[in-house]
């Protein structure tokens, strides 16, 4: 079937044969070739409009692509911001830990208090008199009065002046010779005798070194050191609260080593009657 012309003049549908439009005389040959013309400029169009829609088409692939890897790429960096945090969380853990276990490691345990205590043997004490008790060596020629406050007995040296207390202080002693204060305290008992004794470690280890740190059942001993002094402190804590007492002295006092003394017979006075050390 052959393709129907049609006059571009009037746009009459040309008879097949004729050489002229029957209504208006334009000739069949232009209107073939005019109709040829729009043909091959719809094809065109038709074709320039496929290669529009394939290059938009192009682009959106593209563009998911460049998506996909950008959301790959956040989530990589997320996992390392991750990876990265959960890294330095453990170090400072770490390295807290680490503060915290060296800060504690000469903190020792109940088993070597008790194996210690065991292996020692505690200078027993003696009463001379009314409230005296006599030194049990090492302080030679010292003796000592007692002061007993709620069934904890503390002995201080005989010979030390009493002084007024100034800082809410049951008894303030000072030996101006040598240098040395002893100062017998009352505190509220906060937790057990391991508990009250890390909570003071804690609040003189930034003070100075400390020497010695030990506790039983009912007591707890620290001592340490400044660059001029030497502080020791034992506390016994009962039911009823804590009793410490506080000795200081100047590390280059002439007195310096019969003071140690005299602390170690003081240690072994000092006691609520549960658990001497």
């Amino acid at each position: 079937m052959s393709e129907k012309i049609y006059c571009i003049q009037c746009g009459r549908e040309i008879k097949e044969g004729l050489l002229y439009c029957d209504r208006c005389g334009q000739s069949v040959a232009k209107s073939r070739e005019q109709q040829s013309r729009n043909k091959s400029n719809r094809r065109q169009a038709e074709q320039l409009h496929r290669e529009q829609i394939n290059r938009k088409k192009r682009r959106e692939a593209k563009e998911i692509k460049k998506q996909v890897k950008r959301r790959k790429a956040r989530r990589r960096a997320a996992a390392m911001g991750v990876a990265a945090a959960i890294l330095i969380l453990g170090i400072v853990c770490a390295s807290g830990a680490y503060v915290y276990m060296t800060k504690n490691s000469s903190i020792k345990s109940m088993d070597e208090v008790v194996s210690e205590n065991t292996a020692q043997s505690s200078p027993a004490a003696q009463t001379s008199g009314q409230n005296t008790v006599s030194s049990s060596g090492g302080y030679t020629g010292m003796g000592f009065r007692m002061l007993e406050h709620n069934g904890i007995y503390c002995p201080y040296p005989e010979s030390f002046t009493q002084t007024t207390p100034s800082g809410g202080e049951l008894i303030k002693l000072e030996d101006a010779p040598g240098g040395a204060v002893m100062t017998i305290t009352e505190e509220k008992a906060s937790g057990d005798a391991r508990d009250m004794m890390t909570a003071y470690y804690d609040s003189v280890s930034a003070l100075g070194s400390v020497t010695e740190n030990r506790s039983g059942t009912n007591w707890y001993i620290v001592s340490y050191e400044t660059d001029s002094r030497v502080r020791h402190r034992k506390c016994v804590v009962t039911s009823n609260g804590a009793l410490c007492y506080d000795f200081e002295y100047d590390k280059t006092s002439g007195s310096a080593d019969a003071y140690q003394s005299c602390i170690a017979n003081l240690d072994a006075e000092f006691t609520g009657g549960q658990d001497s050390q």
